[in-house]
């Protein structure tokens, strides 16, 4: 749920122009997609 949240924020963002809050929420976004591909393998092992 955070994760499509934080898409919708960029995308208000960047439609603002504040350029420098979507580079932060770009990296919060990407360290996410980084936990949920660990995540998903780790699920993976198990199957």
């Amino acid at each position: 749920m955070d994760y499509v949240n934080l898409q919708g924020d960029i995308e208000k963002l960047e439609s603002t122009g504040i350029h420098s809050f979507v580079k932060k929420a770009e990296g919060r976004l990407a360290a996410m997609e980084d936990k949920l591909a660990d995540l998903n393998k780790k699920l993976a092992e198990y199957d």
